[in-house]
């Protein structure tokens, strides 16, 4: 593959400018991003761990060291440890993945590449989750969370709350094709991003089938049937 000489030129992306937001206290808690180990050793590719990120078995594990929320209520972002993430090795050259930020508003992690002298982007905009659940707050019941806000629509707080997340059929995303498209990049070239992750989780969320009931309000008859049934 050819992919990183696709980077003979040096790349910059200047970072995007961050909104004001307001820190919202999370109990502590860890991203853990799964990713394909039969597509990275089919192709050759090694991974390891950067700064405070643990890897073992497939799974990156990086801490999750804030959420923001710009207006309230509003979609939050939320923000890995700004130092960690994982290096990519393929024969001579590494690249390294930090710095990741999930933007709820978009679907869309965000991170710093490095590649040496080849690639250097800040904050850029690298991959888009097609399938995405998440939540904030609540009480964790078995596999469903019951009173937790949608990570859409989540009211400013100054007490600490539990934070779930899965997000999961990543696409490359639109910003980070258009960047690299005008810049004379193919983007297939960094299309083994998406391929490679499989999902990215942290804490628990509810299952699809409790968002629904969510959406029906049926979600304490249900749990008050579990409890009958229990019984």
């Amino acid at each position: 593959m050819t992919f990183f000489k696709q980077f003979s030129m040096a790349l910059l992306a200047v970072a995007a400018t961050a909104a004001s937001a307001a820190t919202q206290p999370i109990i502590a808690t860890s991203a853990k991003v799964t990713l394909d180990t039969s597509y990275l050793s089919a192709n050759g590719y090694t991974v390891s761990a950067v700064g405070a990120a643990t890897y073992s078995g497939g799974v990156l594990t990086d801490p999750v060291q804030a959420v923001n929320l710009a207006t309230s209520p509003g979609p939050v972002t939320i923000d890995f440890s700004d130092t960690s993430g994982m290096a990519i090795k393929k024969g001579l050259t590494t690249v390294k993945l930090t710095n990741f930020t999930y933007d709820v508003a978009t679907n869309s992690l965000f991170g710093d590449i490095s590649a040496g002298l080849l690639l250097n982007l800040t904050n850029q905009s690298l991959l888009t989750a097609k399938t995405v659940f998440g939540n904030i707050g609540g009480t964790v019941v078995g596999n469903d969370v019951i009173g937790a806000q949608e990570l859409t629509s989540v009211t400013s707080s100054t007490t600490a709350r539990r934070l779930g997340l899965a997000a999961s059929d990543f696409v490359l995303s639109d910003a980070f094709n258009t960047f690299l498209t005008d810049n004379g990049v193919d983007p297939a070239a960094m299309a083994f991003v998406a391929t490679m992750v499989k999902s990215v989780n942290v804490g628990v969320v509810p299952e699809p089938s409790t968002y629904a009931l969510m959406g029906l309000g049926l979600v304490g008859i249900v749990f008050t049937a579990r409890r009958k049934m229990a019984a």
